[in-house]
């Protein structure tokens, strides 16, 4: 690539005032990049060309430092937009998709993610996740395709913490589980469609602990393994009566 600066200022322009265009050329004699110049920095949009011509993006430039709405382009489709101010992220961020639908809306304050930020496909919301200080904080929410709850999960300083929870797209709870400094501890349950409990694990620091008990559709208990430290060491199965079965030799 080629590049100079050209001389725009008019005979009649004070000395001090240098009024110039940065600008840069592909190998086939196409515009690279341009943009205008003001006191030897970039001042005003610095636009970037693909070889054919078509533009690649546009950045705002204010005194040398990015400041504005900055545009990622491909085949004349927007991809991207990001606000900066005084050269850093600040204000929303939304990315698209192949087809020009919305795909990610991103809140940034100083480069940081700070605030909801929202992610979709084909145009729907599948999830939605709280920031602070560019580390997740609160709940996440993730969707159905008919916009039922999918999932609740807490974070804490950027680690899972809290309360977990899973639901089929009709609002059934399907799953609930509890997690500390990013770790699950205490009871884990899954349910049937209908609300009967399906299985009960106990955790500790992410590991199996104690008693593991799966359960029939009818409340029954089908299976109980006994965890030590996530290790499993000791398993009994039950009939649909109750009764329980004898260890296959």
């Amino acid at each position: 690539m080629n590049s100079e600066p050209e001389n725009t200022a008019p005979a009649s322009e004070e000395a001090n005032t240098e009024a110039e265009a940065y600008i840069e050329y592909h190998d086939n004699g196409q515009v690279s990049e341009r943009c205008p110049m003001k006191n030897g920095k970039l001042h005003g949009e610095l636009q970037s060309y693909d070889e054919s011509g078509q533009l690649l993006q546009a950045i705002p430039f204010r005194d040398g430092v990015i400041s504005g709405e900055l545009i990622l382009y491909e085949q004349e489709k927007t991809l991207q937009s990001s606000q900066f101010r005084h050269g850093k992220l600040n204000g929303m961020t939304l990315i698209y998709d192949e087809t020009g639908k919305l795909a990610q809306m991103l809140p940034f304050q100083d480069e940081k993610i700070e605030g909801e930020a929202n992610f979709y496909e084909e145009g729907k919301l599948v999830s939605s996740l709280m920031y602070q200080n560019g580390q997740q904080q609160g709940a996440t929410h993730y969707y159905h395709e008919n916009g039922q709850p999918k999932g609740i999960l807490e974070y804490e300083q950027g680690k899972q913490h809290g309360e977990e929870r899973w639901y089929d797209d009709s609002g059934r709870l399907l799953k609930k589980s509890t997690f500390i400094d990013g770790k699950k501890n205490g009871p884990s349950m899954d349910y049937y469609e209908d609300g009967m409990l399906r299985m009960l694990i106990n955790y500790k620091d992410g590991k199996e602990e104690g008693e593991a008990v799966t359960y029939f559709p009818n409340g029954n208990i089908f299976k109980v393994v006994h965890f030590a430290d996530g290790q499993a060491y000791n398993e009994v199965e039950y009939d649909h009566k109750g009764n329980q079965k004898k260890p296959e030799k």
